[in-house]
């Protein structure tokens, strides 16, 4: 059978599917990046498992957590370098086709169920606009959606992190004795949950990173008590993450005057999805001063597909098939 691979290679997992040349799905699987060394470690382990499949790649695509540069590209938060030339020597991949890990997520955006997009902010979308999708996970990931439906990939997750008020400028003022620039990636991210946790504990004076029955927090642990409600400072943590990340939200979607809407997705959002559909969020989506009426024009909508990375990169590696 002929077949694509679909890869979205990001700094914590690296989702595979295989499909037929409708779509179709016929294997998947999530390899932890944390447990090989290199991703042809990846790519060996993966070929195993397919091995009885049957299959006959023609067309892949690998949708990368990091700025990609023709054929080759770099993880932002992974030691891996991605030589797609010597990818296709080593590996019977068919045409390969290396892109941003959000430009897949904005291919994977038409893909995916209606009632997988949860409004947040309900305005009708100019189709003569460009749209933007935003989404925390490992770092932060943002891309551009043209009116022609070209897919432009930043890196402006990592651009310098602008504090909106007091308790912001302490944040950042805090951060800063930890590392020597603080972008928005690095509070808009599972680390930098822990980070304005951390933060959190010595605004009230606390000295321990740990629960009673927990130990130490991670960013799931902190989401899970802040949606229970166990933990005053883990549900002050994610207020103050989802205000960042509304302001965030709003910044790219005032930079591109992204009248055809914004899309927040990433693992993040998907399980806090409380937070972000909280009024911290759209208010500081909205509170840009003297362009606040026009941002009441923009729709905003989150995505609660966990792998419209790889379903983008599914489209993709189709659409290829063309080109």
């Amino acid at each position: 059978m002929q077949a694509i691979l679909a890869v979205d290679l990001g700094g914590t997992k690296v989702a595979v599917q295989i499909a037929d040349l409708t779509g179709h799905c016929h294997f998947e699987k999530r390899y932890y990046s944390g447990s090989y060394s290199d991703f042809h470690a990846v790519l060996r382990h993966l070929f195993n498992d397919i091995k009885t499949l049957g299959v006959t790649l023609i067309s892949s695509c690998f949708a990368v957590a990091g700025p990609v540069i023709g054929m080759k590209a770099k993880l932002t938060n992974l030691p891996w370098l991605i030589d797609g030339v010597q990818l296709c020597q080593d590996f019977p991949l068919g045409k390969l086709y290396l892109c941003n890990d959000f430009v897949a997520t904005a291919y994977g955006i038409s893909a995916i169920h209606p009632d997988k997009l949860q409004v947040i902010h309900a305005v009708k979308a100019s189709q003569k606009a460009p749209a933007v999708v935003i989404g925390a996970g490992t770092g932060l990931g943002q891309a551009v959606i043209m009116p022609s439906q070209q897919i432009l990939a930043t890196e402006g997750g990592n651009v310098d992190f602008a504090p909106r008020d007091a308790q912001q400028l302490a944040l950042l003022q805090y951060a800063m004795t930890l590392m020597s620039h603080v972008s928005y990636e690095r509070l808009l991210s599972g680390a930098g949950i822990e980070l304005i946790y951390q933060f959190m504990l010595c605004q009230n004076k606390g000295s321990d990173n740990s629960v009673p029955g927990y130990g130490p927090l991670s960013a799931a642990t902190i989401s899970q008590l802040a949606q229970l409600g166990d933990n005053q400072c883990a549900i002050d943590t994610l207020r103050l993450f989802v205000r960042i990340y509304g302001a965030q939200a709003g910044n790219l979607a005032l930079t591109t005057l992204a009248r055809g809407g914004v899309y927040i997705a990433g693992g993040i959002a998907v399980k806090n999805s409380q937070f972000i559909l909280s009024q911290d969020f759209i208010d500081a989506f909205l509170a840009k001063g003297k362009m606040a009426k026009l941002m009441t024009e923009i729709p905003v909508t989150l995505i609660m597909e966990n792998d419209i990375g790889v379903i983008g990169a599914r489209q993709l590696a189709i659409k290829r098939l063309d080109e």
